[in-house]
Order: C-alpha cells, then sequence, then structure tokens
C-alpha cells in the first residue's frame, strides 16, 4: 500500500489528522483528495493520503483490482500509522471516503478495522456503496452475464476527468463475482453508529453510483439532514464546487474539539 503524508507547520502540541481515502485511482497527484488533504494541512490538519494495492497504473490506463480484504487491510494499516504518530491527537480523526471507498469504510468501521480509532468526522464524496447501487439494474445484469460467458476481460469506467487526460479506467471482469458481494448499507445497518459528524455529497445526475443510495449511507452512518449538498453533476463532482465545503466541515469538527 503507497501512502502520502501532507504534513503542518512545526508545533508541540498534537494535531488533528485525515484519512484520505480516494476511489480507483492510480496516482494521488493532482487528485481531489490531494488537493483537499493539502489546503487541510495548510490549516494546521495532517493529512494522511492512501492507495490500495491491486491499482495498476501504466501511461494512460489504470486497472482496478477489487479485493475487499485487501482493501480492508490497506485501510487498516492507514489507521495504525496515525495512532502510532504521536504528534495525532487520535481523539480528533477525520475520513474523506471517495467514490468505492464510501463502502470500503463502512466495512472498515463496522469491523473494527480502524486501530482502535473512533474517527470523529466522516465526509463522503459520491460515494459508491456496493454492487446493488453501481449504475443500473440492466447495466449490471448485463455485466454478470459478460463474465459468465467470459465475453469481455474488462469494463470501463472512466470518468471525465480522465478523458479528458487522456486516461482509461477498468475494472478486470473476473472482479464482478466479488463486487457483486458488497452492500455497505447493508453492512452499516448492522449496528448504530454514534459521535460522527458526517457530510456526504451528492451529484444528482450521477451514472455511476445512485443517489438514493448515498442518502441512505449518509443516515445509516448517523449523519442529520444538514450534513447532505447537491450539485447537479454526475459521479466526478468538481474539486472547484467541493474542496471549501468539505475543509470548512474538517476544520469545524476537528479543529473546534
Amino acid at each position: 500500500m503507497k501512502t502520502k503524508v501532507y504534513s503542518v507547520k512545526k508545533t508541540k502540541k498534537q494535531v488533528p489528522a485525515i484519512l484520505g481515502m480516494p476511489g480507483f485511482v492510480g496516482t494521488l497527484k493532482g487528485g481531489r483528495i490531494e488537493q483537499i488533504l493539502q489546503e487541510l494541512s495548510q490549516r494546521g490538519i495532517l493529512g494522511l493520503g492512501m492507495m490500495y494495492d491491486g491499482i495498476e497504473k501504466n501511461v494512460n490506463k489504470v486497472i482496478c483490482n477489487f479485493n475487499l480484504k485487501k482493501y480492508l487491510k490497506n485501510m487498516q494499516k492507514a489507521f495504525e500509522i496515525l495512532y502510532n504518530n504521536p504528534k495525532i491527537d487520535n481523539e480528533r480523526i477525520g475520513v474523506i471516503a471517495s467514490s468505492i471507498s464510501g463502502a470500503i469504510f463502512a466495512y472498515g468501521i463496522v469491523n473494527n478495522k480502524t486501530n482502535g480509532i473512533s474517527p470523529k468526522a466522516y465526509a463522503g464524496i459520491s460515494p459508491l456503496m456496493g454492487w446493488p447501487y453501481f449504475g443500473t439494474e440492466e447495466q449490471r445484469y448485463l455485466l454478470k452475464i459478460a463474465a459468465k460467458r467470459k465475453a469481455i476481460d474488462e469494463f470501463e469506467i472512466t470518468s471525465v476527468y480522465d478523458a479528458q487526460r487522456g486516461i482509461k479506467r477498468v475494472i478486470p471482469i473476473e472482479c464482478i463475482k466479488e463486487m457483486e458481494e458488497i452492500d455497505g448499507i447493508a453492512e452499516l445497518e448492522k449496528i448504530p453508529l454514534k459521535n460522527l459528524e458526517v457530510l456526504t455529497l451528492i451529484g444528482n445526475l450521477d451514472e455511476r453510483a445512485s443517489p438514493s443510495s448515498m442518502e441512505r449511507a449518509h443516515y445509516a452512518l448517523g449523519g442529520k439532514p444538514d450534513g447532505i449538498r447537491r450539485y447537479i453533476t454526475g459521479h466526478a463532482l468538481p474539486i472547484g464546487d467541493i474542496k471549501e465545503p468539505v475543509v470548512e466541515f474538517f476544520e469545524r469538527a476537528l479543529k473546534s474539539a
């Protein structure tokens, strides 16, 4: 697992920190998670960006191998890094999760993969909570048939921003079987979560993940109605729209604690 620290100015006091969990990306560099963590670090909140094992990137193609068990180990290791950093106040930890990381975080927090840390604040950016909420029912059916018949090797999840940069993003078709088992909302509904401040950013025109499922996940996490932000856009929410609301949310939730 690759990680990157976004440091703060030297201080004798312990500082709050954010774990940044991006979606299926080949690099943190220049992405939305990095831009948010960079801004937060300038405001005294340390950032730790992580990337999942099994994401392969060459010049213009990102291959996203889905493996829940491996991804949860990555998440647990990231929390361990935060826990063992003496500069960090473990009572003031936040999490940003984008796209599929919404489901990973759900499984992680329910199954105690946070190394004893109880996150205080959570922001979900277009959270994709699992297979039942991916695309349309027809798309899911066709992908299952394609996987069964071994008709294709991969399926494309290229975003608008990927296309602008000449990048193609795909998931190997053999990952479908494991993806079918993922339902982060059902996982969250197993236990009531308390004391977690929640911000959920939703694109009303999202074609990748169901907007209504994002709202369900928000409330399953213990979120309040005023913690939902909606935008007239698709899955890839523009950084210009979401950066300041996310930064302000974590400043209020963590620095005032």
